[in-house]
């Protein structure tokens, strides 16, 4: 199944380095996201004592939603709620575009010949598609700025847990 899923990792040692995502995500029968349904939302946590704690309840509609945004900001413009970062003036470099997967891409044909090189298993039917070998992220950026191309991320069961998991919705 694909889920679109968002994720937040800290990607190096004393916790200086972040990748935040929200990317389509080729996931396994027995992932925990298969079992989220409808509206619904979850968030996973990886811990290390623990394992995987998974939180779901429904989600909100659209004008629960609106209502929560819109009250949000008036609370931040009459000053009723703190607007100072929980992280204090710690510097934070967000390593998105270094983080390193697998991934199923569809190319476009402008692209296709680029694409060959990356691929550890091709499609033979179609536009040129397949798997790639482990890449970093930023590898793909021509695919994932390209309107005719898809990018999904691929991740076996061996590489399901994160730090922090977000199931959205099904795509």
């Amino acid at each position: 199944e694909v889920r679109l899923l968002g994720r937040a990792q800290l990607v190096e040692p004393g916790g200086q380095a972040y990748t935040a995502v929200v990317e389509p995500v080729a996931v396994p029968q027995d992932h925990w996201a298969t079992g989220i349904l409808g509206s619904t939302n979850a968030v996973t946590l990886g811990a290390d004592h623990v394992g995987a704690l998974t939180f779901s309840g429904p989600g909100a509609g659209r004008y629960e939603t609106a209502s929560a945004v819109l009250t949000d900001l008036v609370d931040v413009l009459l000053g009723t709620v703190p607007t100072a970062s929980p992280l204090g003036d710690r510097a934070l470099r967000n390593a998105r575009d270094e983080v390193t997967g697998r991934w199923y891409v569809r190319s476009s044909d402008a692209l296709s010949d680029q694409l060959e090189p990356l691929l550890e298993r091709t499609h033979l039917t179609g536009p040129l598609s397949g798997l790639t070998r482990v890449v970093a992220r930023d590898e793909l950026a021509p695919w994932l700025d390209d309107l005719g191309s898809c990018v999904i991320r691929w991740e076996p069961a061996a590489s399901a847990r994160s730090q922090v998991c977000m199931k959205t919705s099904a795509v």
